[in-house]
């Protein structure tokens, strides 16, 4: 998964590649949630859509965030993705205590529906603070943010 999200990735900057991955992330979401696809298809998803989630975090808390929660226009802002990713964490602590690469049932469905309506909510803070990080990052540390995103993305 990681080595194919990461082939269309060359010289952008950190927020062009957090918007390209958070664009995976909610076409994840959508198969997810769409009624029409079998159990079996939507478990796969699910770890799919796991997977990218943890490791989109890290590339984001060891990149753009590391910097921005610096930033006194953006800290706040940072601050609460910061946030909503712990609150991810946990769910997804609570979906691995589940097993829920093996499971698919009522109690892994809440849990994963509960992380998916976190995760859309998180896409709006997220989306003012990539505004305010194209005013306060150059363009230089823009792309310089993207390689150590790239970096921890794997």
């Amino acid at each position: 998964m990681r080595g194919n999200a990461l082939l269309f990735y060359k010289m952008k900057t950190v927020i062009a590649l957090i918007k390209k991955q958070h664009l995976l992330l909610s076409r994840s979401i959508a198969l997810l949630q769409n009624p029409n696809v079998d159990p079996l298809h939507k478990q796969e998803q699910m770890i799919f859509f796991v997977d990218m989630l943890i490791a989109c975090m890290k590339a984001e808390e060891k990149s753009l965030l590391g910097v921005l929660q610096q930033s006194d226009i953006c800290q706040e802002l940072a601050f609460d993705v910061i946030e909503g990713h712990a609150i991810a964490q946990i769910l997804i602590f609570d979906l691995e205590e589940l097993d829920y690469k093996n499971k698919w049932d009522a109690q892994v469905i809440a849990k994963l529906k509960t992380l998916m309506r976190l995760i859309q909510n998180n896409s709006q803070e997220k989306v003012a603070l990539l505004k305010q990080a194209a005013i306060v990052l150059s363009k230089n540390e823009q792309l310089f943010l993207g390689k150590k995103f790239q970096k921890n993305l794997n």
